[in-house]
């Protein structure tokens, strides 16, 4: 081991300091907390005749005309959405009573599993407009009883079961060439269970024509398997991410970045994944939701990512801005005021409806109705340089902000407004406009330890003005007028201060304050860091390292009970 080092160590004290805060006070939809998102309308559980929600899918009839599908604990409800804000329940198919149930369509057929039994129920939509809901069949052909979860490539025409009573929970694919009869088509001969999957046919690249699964495998991370071939699937690769745990579910929309979440991880994030090369998927990153709940089903259109969170509801993000750390531009709370970890409200949503409306399904509390457009149509303000928590007492402060289009709304130039309140009530003044949509806003003077709330806007070409943060001035940042720096302890070592040395079976090498002895020869600093002489220093001797050890230098007790924000620099 070799290390030499000099030292030098102030410790500074920033006047009328406060920890700069940020305050986010929720608007309200009725009792259920939104950003960004509007509720539309709302059927609780006990609409249905039911106790409790799971699930839930999305059908739009040849009409245009628009279904929710919503699984609950005793059936599976068909409620027309065409107008959202007046849902109308069309009828329902009941099966054995499950906590746990799933459900997806191809063509005018809907596809419902559980885990109490009763195998596939093969649900007919084709009258859904005139008021007929009807099933078709129970598919209980080669001992098939339940399934923790079903997938349909609407491209291949095939459907797939993770964690049924089949294959040991593994891949399980059935034929839907005649889409009212499913019959076994294949599955993946010694793989392992999975919880949920989602499955895809190439059209391009080194892929194409291939049908691909991923697989969200419990305790072991993604599964990738090729599933071309119904008699011979085989495993292309299994990649596990840092704290995996219970893999729940995953999915990808454009087959580069997959979003994966874990229930059991204890972080509450959603881990990405680039799976570009098939045989060796890289994880990227995580991103969480601002809450401790834990994260459950998520799903991804034109580059925006919905997720069903558990206790913190629906939440959206921006992978257009971000694939990786993508931005949270919405949310809608269906179970507050909870937003710790546990297993109840939001278990699943559905983005995919022509007309933009998305389905929230809730454990506790039924199927949501939301409109997320003015998340969609936000603008994105971010702050290359960071937002100041101190601000100068004298005024002048500048802090740059960059807004940017989100959708079809684009900031538009020469509209962008800092907003502050000094305590004497809200003012709004232009910020400086550097380049188009580039500004420096500039703070005013503000009295020493003052907090100064403040937030930024700009005008969007759909002609509403848009505010970071989004519900503002219920919502802002904040920041404290404080300057000066007063030095109540520095320590350039020509002095004994107090700090100590605690060796450990040290040989030879310790810390010793000294002039460095070795002028920069061998590598070592050619003198202390400021030129004062001497520093604290290890091994210095010519060719001597530390040997045996650790050697440990202590500094001497700060007391700090009258330093309001205290700063420690060091070299």
């Amino acid at each position: 081991m070799k290390a030499q080092n000099g030292c030098r160590l102030t410790l500074i004290l920033t006047l009328c300091a406060l920890q700069g805060l940020v305050a986010y006070r929720p608007a309200i939809a009725g009792e259920f907390p939104t950003e960004n998102t509007t509720l539309l309308s709302w059927l609780d559980v006990g609409d249905f005749g039911s106790g409790s929600g799971n699930d839930c899918w999305g059908y739009t009839a040849p009409s245009g005309r628009e279904y929710a599908l919503a699984g609950l604990d005793n059936k599976v409800a068909v409620v027309e959405i065409t107008d959202p804000i007046n849902p109308v329940i069309i009828g329902s198919v009941s099966h054995s009573s499950s906590i746990w149930g799933d459900v997806k369509v191809f063509q005018s057929y809907a596809y419902a599993v559980n885990e109490s039994g009763g195998g596939i129920d093969v649900i007919d939509l084709s009258e859904v407009d005139s008021g007929s809901v009807s099933l078709v069949r129970r598919v209980t052909s080669n001992g098939m009883q339940t399934a923790h979860n079903v997938a349909v490539n609407t491209d291949s025409g095939f459907l797939y079961l993770a964690g049924g009573n089949l294959n040991g929970g593994a891949l399980v694919a059935w034929d839907l060439s005649n889409p009212t009869n499913p019959v076994l088509a294949g599955q993946h001969n010694g793989g392992s269970y999975l919880h949920d999957v989602q499955v895809v046919t190439y059209t391009s690249g080194p892929n194409a024509g291939r049908e691909i699964a991923f697989g969200a495998s419990e305790g072991r991370g993604i599964d990738i398997i090729d599933c071309t071939d119904k008699g011979a699937m085989f495993l292309i690769s299994r990649t596990p991410y840092p704290n995996v745990d219970y893999c729940h579910q995953a999915w990808t929309e454009d087959l580069r970045y997959l979003y994966i979440n874990d229930e059991l991880d204890g972080i509450q994030r959603t881990t990405v994944m680039d799976i570009l090369d098939l045989v060796n998927p890289i994880v990227l990153g995580d991103y969480n939701n601002g809450t401790g709940s834990t994260d459950h089903n998520i799903y991804v259109r034109d580059g925006i990512v919905f997720e069903a969170d558990y206790h913190a509801g629906l939440r959206i993000f921006d992978a257009n801005s971000d694939p990786v750390q993508p931005p949270q531009i919405g949310w809608f709370d269906s179970y507050p005021p909870n937003d710790n970890s546990g297993f109840d409200g939001a278990w699943s949503c559905y983005p995919f409806f022509p007309s933009g409306t998305v389905i929230v399904s809730d454990i506790n509390r039924g199927l949501f109705m939301v409109d997320i457009s003015d998340a969609l149509g936000s603008l994105e303000f971010t702050y290359p340089n960071g937002r100041p928590e101190l601000i100068d007492p004298n005024g002048g402060t500048r802090m740059r902000v960059e807004v940017s289009g989100r959708g079809d709304s684009q900031p538009v130039p020469g509209t962008g407004e800092l907003h502050y309140d000094v305590g004497e009530g809200w003012v709004a003044e232009a910020m400086e406009e550097i380049s188009d949509n580039v500004y420096d806003a500039v703070f005013p003077a503000a009295d020493c330890a003052q907090e100064v709330a403040y937030y930024v806007s700009s005008l969007s070409t759909d002609e509403s003005v848009r505010t970071d943060p989004s519900n503002a001035p219920d919502n802002t940042y904040s920041a404290v007028a404080a300057s000066g720096e007063d030095v109540f302890f520095a320590d350039d070592f020509q002095e004994d201060l107090g700090w100590s040395v605690q060796d450990i079976d040290v040989q030879t090498g310790t810390w010793e304050r000294a002039v460095p002895a070795g002028g920069g020869g061998r590598g070592d600093p050619a003198s202390d860091f400021d030129g004062s002489g001497k520093c604290f220093v290890t091994d210095n001797r010519f060719e001597e390292d530390v040997d045996g050890g650790p050697t440990m230098l202590l500094s001497p007790t700060f007391d700090v009970t009258n330093h309001l924000n205290p700063r420690l620099t060091y070299a």
